[in-house]
């Protein structure tokens, strides 16, 4: 009993340190970079039309996300 006991507790701590470490960030920080920009995109106003699906689509139907 106590030998699973001991199982149990080093588990348990197991579990809480890769929790702890889990919230922090392994990556090293940006030193030297420099962003720049290559190309921007521009769209115009995109229009969009809403409607209600139905539930029960047979096969004929399907297409209407198409």
């Amino acid at each position: 009993m106590r030998r699973k006991l001991g199982w149990i507790v080093f588990f348990t701590m197991a579990v809480v340190v890769a929790v702890v470490y889990a919230g922090i960030g392994w990556a090293t920080t940006a030193s030297g970079f420099h962003a720049t920009t290559l190309a921007m995109g521009r769209f115009g106003e995109i229009d969009v039309l809403n409607h209600l699906v139905p539930n029960d689509l047979t096969p004929r139907d399907a297409s209407i996300w198409l």
